[in-house]
């Protein structure tokens, strides 16, 4: 059976001091027995974050992470910095990426992958823009996020096997 998890991103907010300050302040509050509970924080919070974490039940994850492992990505992070960081988590596909950074589904198709190099099976998160839930065809929007998940995963399955 899978572990719910709840998780809080916290977008583009939080100095390292008000970051480490509000792990002091949850810690014992924010470990439900059952439940994972994941902070995801922008890149300049996670190391402090990661350690502050440590002993507790809180899960610490990136915001988005490059499909490459390294080369010339100016202000990107790789998968593999993330595991180094001792991040557990990531967010892919997030709607505010494909929006203002034109992220497509092809990006986060290869984001995934980098993901599972990396050992972030349980990362992946399809998240849809609200604008698209109120389109005239949500069911159609939804088929076809639904073909391009399988499209990402069967080669993935192919190669763990």
């Amino acid at each position: 059976m899978r572990t719910p998890i709840v998780a809080g991103n916290w977008k583009m907010f939080k100095t390292v001091p008000e970051a480490t300050a509000f792990i002091e302040d949850v810690k014992g509050k924010a470990e439900v027995e059952g439940v994972e509970s994941v902070i995801c924080a922008p890149f300049t919070n996670l190391p402090a974050l990661v350690e502050a974490a440590k002993g507790t039940g809180i899960k610490i994850g990136a915001q988005n992470l490059h499909f490459e492992d390294n080369g010339a990505f100016t202000g990107e992070i790789s998968g593999l910095m993330l595991k180094d960081l001792g991040v557990d988590y990531v967010i892919i596909g997030h709607s505010e990426r494909r929006q203002y950074f034109a992220e497509t589904d092809e990006i986060v198709n290869k984001k995934v992958h980098a993901a599972f190099r990396h050992a972030y099976c349980r990362s992946y998160a399809w998240v849809r823009s609200w604008k698209s839930v109120r389109q005239d065809k949500p069911k159609t929007y939804a088929k076809c996020r639904l073909k391009l998940r399988l499209r990402v995963f069967r080669p993935i399955r192919r190669f763990m096997w």
